[in-house]
């Protein structure tokens, strides 16, 4: 009997890096705004880090509002290491380089928009 098996080519390298950030920043906030001990914030680790990959590639509203909001955290990387350069010239370079690396960020995140219309259904069957 032959059953249908989804395949899906994508690159996730950035985007679990950038869970695992936003994760970590998550987990070490509950438990200085709390108070708690510090096991309570590797439990708030991984729960936090499960709900985001679970909301990101479950609810399509949130695949785009983390990828737009993990662009901008970029494009404010950008523009603060920019702007730490070269102070002379104002913030006009650094909201240049910094709309540079939003955009990049954006582009950086063009497989997780897309890696549902880019599957193949390949038919697997058994021996």
């Amino acid at each position: 009997m032959a059953r249908n098996v989804i395949i899906r080519k994508r690159s996730g390298g950035i985007l679990f890096f950038e869970i695992f950030a936003l994760s970590i920043f998550l987990s070490v906030l509950i438990v200085q705004t709390y108070k708690i001990n510090w096991a309570w914030g590797v439990v708030a680790f991984i729960v936090l880090t499960y709900a985001i990959v679970e909301l990101f590639f479950r609810v399509k509203v949130f695949r785009y509002i983390f990828s737009v909001l993990f662009s901008m955290v970029w494009g404010a990387i950008v523009f603060s290491f920019t702007k730490g350069m070269d102070e002379a010239s104002g913030q006009t370079s650094g909201l240049i380089m910094g709309s540079i690396g939003f955009l990049f960020g954006l582009w950086a995140h063009r497989d997780e928009f897309r890696f549902n219309k880019d599957a193949k259904v390949v038919n697997v069957e058994r021996r």
